[in-house]
This record gives C-alpha cells, structure tokens and sequence, in this order.
C-alpha cells in the first residue's frame, strides 16, 4: 500500500479569493457605516441646537428677552458652541433688537449648526438653522422635513 501525503493549509489561490471576497464586502460595507455615522453626528447638533431653544425659552421665561450670546445661557463660549464630537459648530447669529425708549430688548433669535470636519461630506442634510419662532430649516440635497 502507498501512503497518501495530506496537505494542512490553504492554497495560494484560495486566500487571495478569501482576500478578493473580504475586500467586496468592504467597499458595500463602509459607505453604509458612514452615512450612519454621519446621521448619528447630525442627530448630535439637532440636539444641541434644541438645548440652545430650551436654555432660551427659559432666558426668555425670565428676563423677558432672549440672550444675545451663549454664555449668558450658561455655556462656556460667547458666540458659538461646537458639540463634543466635533463635527458641528452651532452658533447664535442674527438677534434681533427691538428698541423703545433705548430699552433694547431680544425679541427673536437664530441659531445655526454649520458642519465641520469630516462632517462637511455630508451633502444630504449640511446646515441645520432654528428660529425663535419655530421655523426650521436645513440645506443639501435632502433639504426636507427628514432632516429634521
């Protein structure tokens, strides 16, 4: 009887195929990972922008007229905030001021979230604008109620 030699192991050509496979599922992979990072950092400056409304509703509740800058609502910053992650800048822009007998009193406020960083790729839903009136608005090719 002859002996039969087994061979342990893969050929080169089965891990270049296991390389090709693995390299396919990548590439569908990793835009669907970041379009969902990029929703996530989204729903970050939402919720920025929307503590900024709710610290002004209160200021408002109190002194009976919106905060120009941020840091009279508490945070660190005079006029812009930028979240924790990095990728949105929300600033307060354009208070208007109603003057009577050179009382000036905030009777209305913006506030935008700007992208930034990595964050810029995002062309479904960029800047995301708030107003003291309840308007919302937002820009990019989704420019619609589904980004907010």
């Amino acid at each position: 009887m002859a002996s039969r030699k087994t061979t342990i192991g893969f050929s080169l050509i089965e891990l270049l195929v296991a390389l090709v496979i693995i390299g396919i599922l990548a590439s569908i992979a990793l835009p669907s990972y970041q379009a969902s990072v990029r929703k996530t950092y989204r729903q970050s400056a939402k919720s920025v922008m929307l503590g900024v409304i709710l610290r002004q509703d209160q200021y408002m509740g109190n002194n009976k007229s919106y905060a120009a800058n941020l840091t009279d609502l508490g945070y660190a910053s005079d006029t812009y905030y930028i979240d924790t992650d990095g990728n949105y800048t929300a600033v307060v822009a354009d208070s208007t001021y109603l003057i009577a007998l050179n009382n000036p009193t905030a009777v209305s406020f913006d506030i935008t979230a700007t992208p930034q960083g990595n964050q810029v790729k995002d062309t479904m839903c960029a800047t995301f604008s708030a107003f003291s009136d309840g308007r919302r608005t937002v820009s990019g090719t989704l420019a619609s109620k589904d980004c907010w």
